[in-house]
């Protein structure tokens, strides 16, 4: 589970590569994308990789940097900076701050276990 998400201001956003189009979101003007960074927790024993490339498919992101990159993977506390499309980094930023997001196994019709994505 990934929760306490929040975005948090990067100084690198303060140079002539990045323009504010709204809070928290900024045009990086040499790769013709948008960005956000978040700062999460996650829970004890929890795996960073998932929900995180859950996420990341379901609002057509990437990540575009690790804020300190040495603890990814390491820490419960894991900051990121996520890229993609104007509108759907605006979506991504109203769907999970300050919410909770895990995955849940789920029985289809067919018998077959799915995984399924939970934004609280």
């Amino acid at each position: 589970m990934m929760k306490n998400i929040r975005p948090i201001p990067l100084e690198k956003y303060s140079t002539p590569v990045y323009e504010s189009v709204d809070n928290f979101v900024y045009r990086n003007t040499e790769e013709n994308n948008f960005v956000t960074a978040l700062s999460f927790e996650l829970e004890d024993n929890e795996d960073s990789q998932y929900p995180l490339e859950d996420l990341l498919d379901r609002f057509n992101l990437y990540i575009s940097d690790f804020i300190d990159p040495e603890v990814f993977g390491q820490s419960r506390y894991l900051s990121a900076e996520f890229a993609g499309g104007l509108g759907d980094v605006r979506r991504f930023l109203k769907s999970v701050v300050g919410k909770s997001v895990y995955n849940t196994n789920t029985e289809g019709e067919n018998g077959e276990t799915y995984v399924k994505l939970i934004i609280e």
